[in-house]
């Protein structure tokens, strides 16, 4: 490891599993970019950590920056609970600007376990409706999510991540640094919550459920939402051209003076302020 501020970070989140286990925990989701590592190191990181997955029976999911062949990764490594051999992830969709220096990854990755399909995703991929489509159709029931976010996007980024899981029918669990930890099940209900600082440790526990649901999105992709839009379009069309025209103005006449103590009144059609 590269960076003491890394090192410690870790040390923090990985002091904490013993407990999270001991409640029940069977997947620990660690943050993104938690700490950055060279290649050559890794083994001196991997050993600890999948000694302390396989020694309290949970997979653990780290966020980290890897450097490999003079090129930086955002990745995230699946430590089986198992002692299977860990699996890698690299973020495939980059965030413009702030991410300019890394290479994205091309392929997905699955958490190993017998009668499951968990998937890996990182932060801003799930800005990308397509990639996690793509994992339900290869099976997945569940998602793990490393992130890290600004603070002020903490709320709308963990409810991108509930609506991937919810066009899809699949639990998401992310975890997110400077932002928020949430848990969701296949409709979208929010089973766990939490907010984190850079300054404390924050957890949260909730029970995912087995299997995936079927959706309409999963089946028929972006089209559904194409044909929304459409018909969207269609309605306002529509009503555009069914709006009344205004009353052609009549020609005034003249009238004889109002006798004492009455008033003219002006009535006008009644219609909706759009306001």
């Amino acid at each position: 490891m590269t960076d003491p501020e890394g090192r410690d970070l870790l040390a923090g989140y990985v002091s904490r599993i013993p407990a999270l286990a001991e409640r029940g925990a069977d997947v620990v989701v660690l943050p993104e970019k938690t700490f950055r590592v060279k290649e050559a190191d890794l083994p001196s990181l991997t050993g600890p950590l999948s000694r302390l997955a396989t020694g309290h029976r949970v997979d653990i999911v780290a966020g980290l920056i890897l450097m490999r062949d003079g090129r930086e990764y955002n990745a995230a490594i699946d430590f089986p609970a198992d002692g299977g051999r860990p699996v890698e992830y690299v973020k495939r969709h980059l965030v413009p600007g702030l991410e300019s220096d890394f290479t994205a990854g091309l392929a997905p990755a699955f958490v190993p376990g017998s009668g499951r399909r968990w998937a890996i995703a990182i932060c801003f991929d799930l800005d990308f409706p397509d990639l996690v489509r793509d994992y339900r159709r290869d099976g997945a029931s569940a998602l793990f999510v490393p992130a890290w976010d600004f603070g002020a996007d903490a709320w709308l980024h963990s409810r991108m991540a509930i609506t991937r899981g919810i066009e899809n029918g699949i639990a998401v669990a992310r975890a997110a640094r400077q932002g928020a930890l949430t848990v969701s099940d296949p409709h979208g209900r929010l089973l766990a919550e939490a907010r984190t600082t850079g300054t404390s440790f924050v957890s949260v526990t909730a029970d995912l459920p087995d299997r995936a649901v079927s959706t309409l999105y999963t089946r028929l992709g972006d089209w559904f939402a194409w044909i929304c839009a459409l018909l969207l379009v269609a309605m306002v069309a529509s009503g555009a051209f069914l709006r009344p025209s205004p009353a052609s103005p009549r020609r005034a006449d003249p009238l004889p003076s109002a006798p004492p103590g009455s008033s003219a009144h002006a009535h006008r059609p009644a219609g909706a302020d759009g306001r």
